[in-house]
């Protein structure tokens, strides 16, 4: 992410690719050790920004992302960088619509065999309804928005999530985990899901882990003194863009973001201890509640595995951006994963209606959703993140469900079709 806004010219659209071209020009020029180093990058950049006629002013775009990365846009950087972002955001869509294409199969599919009794009774058009709302939530998300705008990369982070998902809910521990590894290019994406994963399907998952880091450790090591690089220049390039130049911390969904902004505002400096030591503890009771979750839900899934596990998964996805210190905005696109799975054991419930802590749940959920679109500039003039605040909600509401055994009996697939069909709709939840 630029850390400063670009001050004058035409409209500075992928600004971000221009990172991750940049990247692929050093790997190409056999100079990978640069990726590092702020002044390199940052005088690449404002090359390529020159020769497109973009005046970046005082912008600065770090690679933050492991070495290995970088490989990818290595045949991105043979071509000018105009061509490259029109190539790239066409990757991105083609990866959005294929996650929204397995996403919309799944709810479905919602049901099982049973369903499909039911599933004849309700019109081709209810259900083209409801599975619209998945392209329709994710596609009028800000957080989809940001990322096309950016040239951002959550749209390849979304279609190897939704992989995962599928992998895992069949049981299938060691592709799960394989995949899950590769989102290891955005660590904060990567390790608290995986670390579930682990605990939910056991030692096969590490193995898929293990198969997947020895691959990426081989294309790092290939670009020689990147790693200890990256594991020592990055922490500290992470201090000189946060604290001693403007930096956007209204776009972080992370309690670090919501503990600066409330007690220093939006200026720069270092943070304060106070507002590390919140937002530390903030993090910890999250963990802690989803790590008991996750234990509980072990021995829900005995009784009702399938939906024990899909409570488990929603959990584990949406507790991501509170775990970590670094997470933007446009990674929430990744929260459509668990909104579908709630439209799915919704669609299943037959004629129960839905838990009182379930409706607030997605109420919740909806006001997250339409906060997004003004949640940065109100936060800018308030200092109050109320970004946060809502998924924070929405989150501890998805971790009480994934420790909350899933009684089998609450579903249509265990019982006797009813004899008129329910419907319901997928929650306007955070494509986000």
């Amino acid at each position: 992410m630029m850390a400063l806004t670009p001050a004058r010219g035409r409209l500075p659209l992928g600004l971000d690719f221009m990172v991750f071209y940049s990247a692929g020009v050093l790997v190409d020029q056999h100079d990978a050790r640069q990726m590092y180093d702020l002044p390199t990058i940052n005088a690449l950049e404002h090359a390529i920004a020159a020769d497109q006629g973009i005046e970046l002013g005082g912008a600065l775009g770090p690679w933050w992302n492991p070495p290995f990365y970088a490989w990818v846009f290595v045949p991105f950087s043979h071509l000018p960088f105009s061509n490259a972002l029109t190539a790239w955001v066409a990757l991105n869509v083609i990866c959005a619509l294929a996650a929204v294409a397995i996403l919309c199969r799944m709810l479905a599919r919602a049901g099982g065999a049973g369903e499909l009794a039911i599933e004849r009774k309700r019109t081709s058009l209810d259900n083209l309804a409801t599975i619209g709302l998945v392209p329709a939530l994710l596609f009028l998300s800000m957080p989809f928005i940001y990322s096309m705008t950016h040239g951002q990369n959550a749209c390849m982070s979304l279609l190897l999530m939704t992989i995962t998902v599928v992998l895992w809910r069949s049981g299938r521990a060691v592709w799960a985990a394989a995949i899950a590894g590769l989102l290891l290019y955005k660590p904060q994406l990567a390790l608290f899901l995986s670390g579930i994963l682990v605990l939910d399907l056991g030692w096969r998952a590490l193995v898929g882990l293990g198969i997947t880091g020895a691959m990426l450790l081989a294309a790092t090591l290939a670009l020689p003194g990147t790693l200890g690089d990256f594991v020592h220049q990055t922490p500290l390039n992470l201090h000189i863009v946060q604290e001693q130049l403007p930096y956007i911390w209204t776009r972080h969904v992370t309690f670090l973001a919501f503990w600066r902004v409330l007690l220093q505002g939006t200026g720069t400096g270092v943070t304060l201890p106070i507002a590390k030591a919140l937002s530390y503890l903030c993090m910890a009771g999250v963990g802690i509640a989803l790590l008991l979750a996750a234990r509980r839900n072990r021995g829900a899934q005995s009784r009702n595995g399938r939906w024990s596990r899909d409570r488990l998964i929603a959990a584990a996805i949406a507790a991501a951006p509170l775990l970590t210190p670094f997470y933007f905005d446009y990674d929430q696109v990744l929260l459509l994963i668990p909104a579908v799975l709630l439209a799915i054991e919704m669609r299943s419930r037959g004629s129960a209606g839905l838990p009182r802590a379930d409706r607030w749940l997605v109420r919740a959920w909806v006001a997250h959703y339409i906060w997004l679109l003004l949640n940065s500039q109100i936060a800018i003039r308030t200092h109050i993140n109320a970004g946060v605040i809502l998924w924070t909600v929405v989150t501890l509401l998805l971790i009480g469900r994934a420790a909350r055994p899933a009684a089998a009996e609450e579903f249509a697939d265990e019982q006797k079709p009813q004899s008129e069909p329910t419907r319901f709709a997928v929650p306007p939840a955070a494509a986000a």
